[in-house]
């Protein structure tokens, strides 16, 4: 099972398949409502390995989708 549950806990170990789709809308729906810019300059680890900062995640997710399922001559 993939993604969260109350009656069985997190996905195995395995980030949420739709991450980048909310991601760049939650970051700027918690900028807007706080005011706290500097929440973009702090440092978060991927998943896997790495860290960046929570801007450079939500950049990351909109070129993801950007390029997500582009045949092999970059169209849709």
């Amino acid at each position: 099972m993939a993604g969260w549950s109350e009656e069985v806990g997190s996905s195995l170990g395995r980030p949420t398949s739709d991450f980048p789709a909310w991601l760049p809308f939650l970051i700027n729906d918690y900028v807007k409502e706080t005011g706290d810019f500097k929440v973009l300059e702090q440092k978060i680890p991927y998943f896997d390995k790495g860290t960046a900062t929570l801007y450079e995640h939500g950049l990351q997710a909109m070129r993801f989708l950007q390029d997500f399922e582009k045949g092999k001559h970059g169209c849709r």
